[in-house]
This record gives structure tokens, sequence and C-alpha cells, in this order.
């Protein structure tokens, strides 16, 4: 959304499951109930991309940009600490 005070990102995933993944990793990992796994491109870095490509064809300098990140529905997310 672009607005007077800058530029607003919105980003949005639904999965389900349990998601394992950190923020540097390049692919992250989807794991279903009944044993099924899928690996996607990592969520944060994707949108990084979004954010990037947005800045390149827009004349609003970078400080103006509001990032608003959200990942939901039924899934447990699991991290590496």
């Amino acid at each position: 959304m672009i607005h007077e005070k800058g530029i607003f990102v919105f980003e949005s995933k639904n999965y389900s499951g349990w998601i394992f993944g950190s923020a540097d990793q390049l692919n992250w990992t989807q794991s279903l109930q009944n044993g099924e796994k899928h690996h996607f491109y990592n969520p944060i870095r994707q949108n990084q991309t979004h954010i990037k490509s947005t800045f390149r064809v827009s004349e609003y300098p970078d400080r103006l940009l509001h990032v608003l990140h959200r990942i939901f529905r039924a899934m447990q997310f699991e991290t590496d600490s």
C-alpha cells in the first residue's frame, strides 16, 4: 500500500502442520500430521525480494518502508535455538 507516510508491505501465509525453519535458512519444511513433508522457500526471504522489487520501481527512500508479515492458521512454528 502506498501512503504519504511510506510504503506498507503486507505479506501473509496460510500454512497448516508444523513449520521448521529460521530466518537465515534458504528453505523451510512443513510437516503434516499424516507424515507428509513439503519444503518451500523461506517466506522471510521471499518478502525481502518483494520489498527490493517494490523500491526498484518506486521513488520512496528505504526509510519509508513498513513491513507487516503474518503467518497464520492451524500450525505450530518450530525454530532452531
